[in-house]
C-alpha cells in the first residue's frame, strides 16, 4: 500500500511538472509574440514621424514613453498637425522648415515640442486670417515662446498666453482683460512689455486700453522685435 501511494505521488508529480512546463511554454511564447508587435508597431511610427518631419531624430525629439495607445494617438496628432501647417502655408517643404525650428526651439528652450507646435499652427492660422505676414508671425511667437521658456512657464500657461494672442489678434483690438488678465496672469510682465514696446507708460497704456486705442497690428509686431 506504501509503495502505490509513492507511486500516485510520483506520477502526479511528473504531471505537475508537465504542466507547469507546458504553461511556462505558452507564457514565454506569448510574451515573444506581443514582444514582436510592439516592435512592429514602433517601427511603423518611426516611419510616420520621419515622413512628417523629415528629421531623423523626430522620435527622440518627441520624447515619449511608447505604448500602442500612445504610439497611433501621436502619430494621428502629428498627422492632422501637419496637414493644418501645410494649409497654412501651402507648401509641405516650408512645413517641414518649420517644425525643424520649432524642434530645435523646444530643445533649446526646454519646452513641450508638441504643444509648442500645436500652438504655433493655432497662432499662424489666426494671424493669417488677420492679414499678418509669416516673418512677423514668427517673430511674435518666437518672442512669447522664449520668455516663458526663461520664466518656465508650464505647458498649459503657455498654451493660455497663446491663446490670448490668438484673441487679440482675432478681435482687432486689444483689450484690458486680455492683456491684463490673461496673458499678464500666465505671462509676468507682458503688461509692462507691452507699455514699454509702444513707448509710453503703463498708466498710459490702462487709459490706451480703456478708449480702444491698441491695435493688435499695432502692438503685437512690436513685442516681436
Amino acid at each position: 500500500m506504501a509503495d502505490l501511494a509513492k507511486l500516485n505521488i510520483a506520477v502526479n508529480t511528473r504531471g505537475a511538472r508537465q504542466q507547469l512546463g507546458a504553461f511556462r511554454t505558452a507564457m514565454a511564447t506569448t510574451s515573444r509574440a506581443v514582444t514582436n508587435q510592439v516592435n512592429r508597431i514602433q517601427g511603423s511610427f518611426r516611419s510616420v514621424t520621419s515622413a512628417i518631419f523629415g528629421l531623423q531624430g523626430a522620435l527622440a525629439g518627441v520624447g515619449l514613453a511608447l505604448g500602442a495607445g500612445a504610439v497611433v494617438q501621436t502619430s494621428l496628432r502629428l498627422d492632422r498637425l501637419k496637414t493644418a501647417l501645410t494649409a497654412v502655408s501651402g507648401s509641405s517643404v516650408q512645413t517641414n522648415k518649420t517644425l525643424q525650428t520649432l524642434e530645435a526651439m523646444s530643445d533649446r528652450l526646454g519646452v513641450n515640442f508638441l504643444a509648442t507646435a500645436e500652438g504655433f499652427k493655432n497662432f499662424s492660422i489666426a494671424s493669417r486670417t488677420a492679414g499678418m505676414d509669416a516673418d512677423t508671425t514668427n517673430k511674435i511667437f518666437e518672442a512669447v515662446v522664449t520668455a516663458g521658456g526663461a520664466m518656465k512657464l508650464s505647458t498649459d500657461d503657455m498654451s493660455g498666453s497663446l491663446r490670448a494672442l490668438q484673441q487679440m489678434i482675432s478681435k482687432g483690438n486689444v483689450q484690458a482683460e486680455e492683456l491684463r488678465g490673461q496673458l499678464g496672469e500666465r505671462l509676468p510682465g507682458a503688461f509692462a512689455m507691452s507699455a514699454e514696446a509702444l513707448g509710453v507708460t503703463t498708466k498710459q497704456l490702462n487709459k490706451m486700453l480703456d478708449n480702444g486705442e491698441v491695435l493688435a497690428s499695432d502692438l503685437l509686431p512690436k513685442l516681436g522685435n
